[in-house]
C-alpha cells in the first residue's frame, strides 16, 4: 500500500478513537448534539476493514485471509473480554453467577468489554462476505450490486425489523449495529475496484469534499432527523472525510508513529482506565472531573502500551491482533 495512504489511515484512526473515548465519557453531555454526530465514528473502521478484506482477494488466498482475521479480530476480542472480566472481579468485586451458556452468549452478543463488540461484528462480516461476494468484486459494475443492496438491507432492518425480535434472537445491539454499518464495509470493499489514484485525494477537490463533510455533519445533528437518512449520512460522511484530507498534509515521523500506533489498545482499554480513575480520584463536579479523568486515562493507556511493548511484546501483539510494530533488528 502507498505509504501516504497508510499514514492517513493511522491518523484518522487515532482521531476517531479519541472521539469514541469522549463518547464513552460524560464530556459528551457538555457538547451539544454530540451523541448524534458520534454515529459517524464506527463506519470509518468498517470502511477501512472492508477495503483491507477485499483488497487483492483471490480464491487462492481467501482461506488465509479469513484465518488472519481470526488473529487480528477474534483473538483481541476474546482476550480483551477476559481482561475485562478479571478487572470486574478484582476491582469491582463482581461475583459472576452465570451458567456456561449465559457466559458464551455474553461473549458473543453482549461483551463485557463494551468497545470490543465491533471486532466480533467485523469478523462475522468478513467470514460471510468474502466467500459469497468475492466473484462480484472482480468487476466494478458487478460490485455495485452488493454495495446498493447493503444500503437497502440496512434501511429495511431499521424500518421494518422489530427490535424485540432482534434482542431475543442474538442481542439487539449487536445485530442492529452490524446491519447499520454494513454499507460502510461494502463501500470500503468497493474502493478495491478503483485505482489507487482514485483513492488518493486531489488537493483541488479536497475543499469540495470538506464542505460536503461539514454539511453532512450539520444535517445529521438536526433534531428529529429520520432514521434512514441519518444512517445513510453516517455511512457517507467518512467517504467525504477521506476525500477531504489530502495525503500530503499528513507528515510521518517518529512522534507520529508513537501517537498513532496504540489506537486499538486505547480504544479497548479506555473504559477500564476511566473507571479506575473514577474510583481513585472521585470529584464532586462530574463534568469538570471528566476533563481531568479522560486525559489521565489516555496517557495511562499509552504508558501501559509502551511498557508492554518493552517487556512483553508477545502479549501486546495478542491484545492488538499483531498491530504492535516490532522493534527493528539490531545489526
Amino acid at each position: 500500500m502507498n505509504e501516504r495512504i497508510s499514514r492517513k489511515i493511522s491518523a484518522l484512526s487515532l482521531i476517531i478513537v479519541l472521539g469514541i473515548v469522549v463518547y464513552h465519557s460524560d464530556i459528551r453531555y457538555a457538547i451539544p448534539r454530540y451523541f448524534e454526530f458520534s454515529m459517524v465514528y464506527m463506519p470509518y473502521f468498517y470502511m477501512i476493514s472492508g477495503y483491507f478484506a477485499f483488497r487483492g482477494l483471490t480464491k487462492e488466498n481467501m482461506g488465509k485471509r479469513i484465518a488472519k482475521r481470526c488473529y487480528t479480530l477474534l483473538v483481541p476480542y476474546l482476550l480483551w473480554n477476559i481482561v475485562q472480566c478479571i478487572y470486574y472481579v478484582i476491582v469491582t468485586r463482581f461475583n459472576f453467577r452465570m451458567t456456561v451458556r449465559e457466559t458464551i452468549e455474553s461473549f458473543l452478543f453482549s461483551p463485557p468489554c463494551i468497545p470490543s463488540w465491533y471486532l466480533f461484528s467485523l469478523f462475522v462480516m468478513v467470514v460471510i462476505s468474502l466467500p459469497l461476494l468475492r466473484p462480484l468484486f472482480k468487476d466494478r459494475k458487478k460490485a455495485l450490486i452488493p454495495l446498493i443492496l447493503s444500503f437497502v438491507i440496512s434501511f429495511a432492518v431499521y424500518a421494518w425489523f422489530p427490535y424485540a425480535i432482534a434482542e431475543s434472537f442474538v442481542g439487539g445491539g449487536f445485530l442492529i449495529k452490524t446491519f447499520q454499518y454494513y454499507p460502510a464495509f461494502m463501500m470500503g470493499a468497493y474502493a478495491t475496484t478503483l485505482s489507487e489514484d482514485a483513492i488518493c485525494v486531489n488537493k483541488k477537490n479536497s475543499l469540495f469534499f470538506a464542505i460536503g463533510a461539514v454539511l453532512c455533519a450539520v444535517i445529521m445533528i438536526i433534531p428529529g432527523m429520520p432514521e434512514m437518512p441519518f444512517i445513510f449520512l453516517a455511512n457517507i460522511f467518512n467517504v467525504l472525510l477521506w476525500k477531504a484530507v489530502p495525503e500530503d498534509r499528513i507528515k510521518g515521523g517518529k512522534l507520529f508513529g508513537i501517537l498513532t500506533e496504540p489506537s486499538l489498545f486505547l480504544c479497548m482499554a479506555h473504559i477500564m482506565l476511566c473507571d479506575t480513575y473514577d474510583r481513585v480520584l472521585p470529584l464532586p463536579d462530574k463534568i469538570r472531573f471528566e476533563f481531568i479523568r479522560v486525559p489521565f486515562a489516555i496517557l495511562t493507556a499509552y504508558v501501559i502500551y509502551y511498557l508492554l511493548k518493552l517487556i512483553m511484546p508477545p502479549v501486546l501483539n495478542l491484545l492488538t491482533g499483531g498491530r504492535a510494530v516490532k522493534k527493528p533488528a539490531r545489526s
